[in-house]
């Protein structure tokens, strides 16, 4: 479950890896957390999909890269 801030949107897919809620909005949180809570199968579903896509979509080779570029900027 996360706020609808830009970084997020591009990491969540709503409804599928997790849920996205307007900002600043505690009810919203709530009730999602409520559904996760109250259905399993949901979960876990959400779960490996989440999984799936962080795998696909942020490989850790390519994570390594940006990393090790941003220790190389701030060393300079």
């Amino acid at each position: 479950i996360v706020s609808d801030i830009i970084g997020n949107q591009g990491i969540t897919l709503d409804g599928k890896t997790g849920f996205i809620v307007p900002k600043k909005n505690p009810e919203a949180i709530a009730e999602k957390l409520e559904l996760l809570l109250s259905d399993s199968k949901l979960r876990e579903k959400m779960s490996k999909q989440a999984a799936r896509h962080a795998l696909k979509e942020f490989p850790w080779e390519v994570i390594a890269k940006k990393y090790a570029s941003l220790y190389k900027s701030i060393a300079r």
